[in-house]
């Protein structure tokens, strides 16, 4: 796993990473997988794409890995698509929902969160037919994870004949959004989709705030909506679109067996830990589905097949249609 462990964003990368050891540590307590234990190598690469293919490269040749797990972001897994391509190993569970992992040929990768596509056209829903607003700011991480929701917020917005009244950017990993902030004050926008993470969307609300600049706004679950309310103090109304429920506002066993292991170790019910417990959860449910010695083409054909069939997770999921991805909530207001 490559992810951040340090920097701006590394609130992302420790809380997937401990709610994925949960499960992991757990099924080791139990004997493991067919006997064999399972190790969660986590690598930080602060959400920086050099480091990512510094960091998979090192997996790869020297751990020798049997499969990447629930790599953080849209541009560090861009950056190791030729690593993927070359490697053919298993790419589980990413923490993004970008377009080209929906529609990978020359690699392998396993998605089990809902596209950045289907979050999109959630806010905009949200945005412009429950709120009724037209005059729809966008703000913009100027790197691939801002570019790939910007497509799909432009798509989506085109669907409902409007178009954004401005996009502003600002850089990753920074919070210098300064010039983002006086371009769409001055645009006349009533609301603002923001594409970022918690930290320089929160110095964005602060500062919108301060400015008497007021606006209903929408993000994506990358933001990582608990760090993101956590920052703001004013009764701002903000919606999260969300991948996994709120834990701890759900009672079916998969949600219960993650509290009480989450309680059990001292670690903060989230989210995003959850999510990390679902991916290792699908991960070693399809390779109890798989016999020794390790297959990655088996490891692959049953991760779907437990994400369609496993009756937890259709619990905890409540499709009708059951190969269909789910967006949730929240809000912060």
């Amino acid at each position: 796993m490559s992810a951040a462990f340090e920097g701006p964003a590394r609130q992302i990368g420790i809380q997937l990473s401990e709610g994925a050891s949960l499960h992991f540590d757990d099924i080791n307590t139990r004997g493991g997988v067919h006997q064999h234990k399972l190790k969660l190598i986590k690598l930080d690469d602060g959400y920086e794409p050099p480091k990512t293919v510094e960091n998979t490269k090192r997996l790869i040749e020297e751990y020798k890995v049997d499969a990447l797990f629930t790599y953080m972001g849209t541009p560090t897994s861009w950056a190791i698509k030729p690593l993927l391509e070359r490697s053919q190993l298993p790419f589980i569970t990413p923490f993004t929902g970008a377009d080209f992992l929906r529609s990978a040929t020359t690699f392998h990768v396993f998605n089990l969160r809902a596209s950045y596509q289907q979050e999109a056209y959630e806010q905009i829903q949200f945005l412009t037919q429950e709120k009724r607003l037209k005059k729809i700011a966008l703000l913009i991480q100027a790197d691939e994870f801002g570019l790939t929701l910007e497509k799909s917020l432009v798509k989506a917005l085109k669907d409902m004949n409007l178009t954004a009244i401005t996009i502003a950017r600002f850089r990753r990993n920074t919070q210098d959004i300064d010039k983002a902030l006086t371009r769409i004050a001055t645009s006349g926008a009533e609301a603002v989709a923001m594409v970022g993470t918690y930290d320089p969307l929160a110095e964005f609300i602060k500062k919108a705030e301060a400015s008497k600049s007021t606006f209903i706004y929408s993000t994506v679950s990358f933001a990582f909506s608990n760090a993101l309310y956590a920052r703001l103090t004013k009764p701002e109304t903000i919606m999260t679109t969300e991948v996994v429920p709120d834990p701890l506002d759900c009672d079916v066993e998969l949600c219960e067996e993650f509290k009480q292991l989450a309680k059990h170790n001292n670690i903060t019910v989230s989210r995003l830990a959850f999510e990390g417990y679902l991916n290792a959860y699908v991960t070693t449910q399809a390779l109890n589905r798989c016999k020794p010695p390790f297959d990655k083409t088996c490891l692959m054909t049953q991760l779907e097949d437990v994400r369609i069939e496993d009756h937890k997770l259709q619990a905890l999921f409540n499709h009708p249609q059951r190969n269909k991805y789910v967006v949730f909530r929240s809000y912060y207001q």
